[in-house]
């Protein structure tokens, strides 16, 4: 269960589980380990930009060159 809590799929666990080879089981952990790194960067900038919209002052977020600027949208 901690498996699949970790974000593995089904599938990899079942190649984790179902291979004999520690160096197989090695090559499928790291992949998975830049997987997760990957998921966690994007939500990183994901909560970057709710949290510049959340503390932005203008009466519209849109229109700040801030906002704008995290989002990667020209002012």
């Amino acid at each position: 269960m901690r498996a699949k809590e970790a974000g593995l799929s089904l599938a990899t666990i079942r190649s984790l589980v179902a291979t004999g080879n520690p160096g197989r089981r090695g090559d499928i952990l790291r992949r998975e380990a830049e997987l997760l790194r990957s998921r966690v960067s994007a939500m990183q900038a994901s909560l970057a930009l709710i949290e510049c919209a959340l503390c932005c002052d203008h009466e519209d977020f849109s229109q700040c060159a801030h906002f704008q600027q995290v989002v990667g949208h020209p002012s």
